[in-house]
């Protein structure tokens, strides 16, 4: 299972020479913080992005460079910014990147460390426009060569103040299709069924937009969330959750409860939903966590509206 990863005090500014990165991807978001951080501990950085415009070739970034940051979107530029770039790269090297979905770039970062670059891909949680102070990010050491990049990266978060945990790329995968697939899934499954609902003649859709209960605000709080994001970004969550079997017997095993609900009696959806609550807080110590807070969020919520 995943565990918090052991932490690192050594960063950049310790070197015995400033380090040089080039942060690919380093115009947009979470390359803009990357970095942001690494000059703010004496790296020194140069920017390979089109909309930058002192972008350095990517051939001579690689070149030159200590270190390497993907920070592209989509991910999948990984793929051909290795194509560009493998004939400057030299054994050594350490290289992350911040993808969100890891399945059509786990080959590219494992050829990198075939290639006897120091490779530790990264997924931090959260947007790079909030305080990051206490949010979560997760490290995928790779292959055999990994140390030097795993400790750059554990190096890099905790300058940002962020949860570390470690983990495989199969581990990843499983915890994301739980916390970004299936709420990407659901959400805009929901939208679809609400906004089919509201275009209803005589839908009292004024009387709609001004109410909430405190289970709707919640649900409605987490669906425009999604839906408000980049639709390129639901897409490739998505599309991720596809991929592998376990996440296709997960779409599956939505449809199939939603299905058996359709169907059941009131004394059937109780037992079942027993029987979900036994396997999901068989002592119930989640729900009385999540109690206080879902009740100060639902709260907070519907003041809104007021």
């Amino acid at each position: 299972m995943p565990s918090p990863a052991t932490p690192s005090i050594t960063y950049l500014s310790d070197q015995p020479r400033r380090k040089t990165v080039s942060v690919f991807g380093g115009a947009g978001g979470w390359g803009s913080l990357i970095t942001e951080t690494l000059r703010e501990a004496d790296a020194d950085v140069h920017i390979v992005d089109p909309r930058y415009p002192e972008s350095l070739p990517p051939q001579e970034a690689a070149r030159i460079s200590d270190s390497l940051v993907f920070a592209v979107s989509p991910s999948t530029e990984i793929l051909s910014i290795r194509n560009q770039i493998q004939g400057s790269l030299r054994e050594g090297q350490v290289l992350l990147d911040v993808a969100t979905n890891k399945g059509k770039i786990r080959g590219a970062l494992e050829d990198f460390d075939g290639r006897g670059l120091s490779v530790c891909s990264t997924h931090p949680l959260c947007a790079p426009d909030v305080d990051t102070r206490g949010m979560h990010t997760i490290l995928i050491p790779v292959g055999q060569n990994h140390e030097s990049a795993t400790e750059e990266a554990k190096a890099l978060y905790e300058k940002l103040g962020m949860r570390i945990w470690q983990a495989s790329f199969e581990e990843h995968r499983a915890v994301m299709d739980l916390h970004q697939g299936l709420p990407h899934l659901v959400s805009w499954a929901v939208a679809a069924a609400v906004a089919a609902r509201i275009r209803q003649p005589g839908f009292p859709r004024e009387l709609w937009s001004n109410i909430s209960t405190a289970n709707s605000s919640l649900h409605e709080a987490a669906m425009y969330r999604v839906i408000s994001q980049n639709l390129g970004i639901s897409a490739r969550i998505i599309e991720a959750l596809r991929e592998t079997e376990d996440g296709r017997q997960l779409m599956q095993d939505l449809l199939r409860t939603l299905m058996g609900m359709s169907k059941a009696g009131q004394e059937e959806i109780v037992e079942g939903n027993a029987r979900t609550l036994e396997q999901l807080d068989p002592d119930g110590s989640r729900r009385e966590k999540m109690a206080p807070l879902t009740r100060y969020m639902a709260e907070e919520i519907v003041k809104t509206k007021q």
